[in-house]
């Protein structure tokens, strides 16, 4: 639907996470955020204008998960270790199924050092501040900041709508008849 719609251009930097995948739509004047969830889906709209902050904050999940994974590794690593010293002659259907557990762990660990750092990334408007789902590493976050610095600081350069004059003793305003 939105790819049909000329007013919306998708960017690049999408997201996926445990439960559902989102998307980030730029309009003239807002982003849109779109999360998929099975079958339910989130619009949320933040209006340039509105917006105060873009909040990018590391967290260490990459940390946790890279401790976690080596430590399995290093454990099974371990067992081996004391399987094949303990006997004479390893077997070689043992040494193999340990080293496919390892490697099983040691791609997944591979691939999060090298997406880069974890991070949460938050909308600050007047009213709220929105956490922008599915989207966790700092690379991608950077690449979303950047695209929408100077959308935001084009809809927030413009001249703002003149303010209803006030009432004073000299200025009563509208008054009844």
């Amino acid at each position: 639907m939105l790819k049909k719609d000329p007013n919306y251009r998708q960017l690049k930097p999408g997201g996926a996470g445990l439960f559902g995948v989102s998307t980030f739509w730029l309009a003239p004047d807002h982003l849109l955020v779109v999360e998929v969830s099975g079958y339910v889906e989130k619009y949320r709209r933040f209006y340039f204008r509105d917006i105060q902050a873009l909040i990018v904050q590391q967290t260490s999940l990459r940390l946790w998960w890279s401790l976690g994974l080596g430590a399995c590794i290093t454990v099974l690593l371990g067992i081996l270790m004391l399987v094949t010293l303990g006997s004479s002659s390893a077997d070689p259907a043992t040494v193999g199924v340990f080293i496919a557990f390892m490697l099983c762990l040691g791609v997944p660990l591979l691939i999060n050092i090298l997406r880069g750092p974890t991070c949460t990334v938050s909308v600050r408007t007047a009213v709220q501040t929105q956490k922008i789902p599915n989207l966790t590493r700092r690379n991608k976050a950077g690449k979303l900041v950047e695209l929408l610095k100077s959308a935001i600081a084009a809809a927030q350069e413009a001249p703002p709508a003149p303010a209803p004059a006030a009432v004073t003793p000299d200025n009563p305003g509208l008054s009844p008849g």
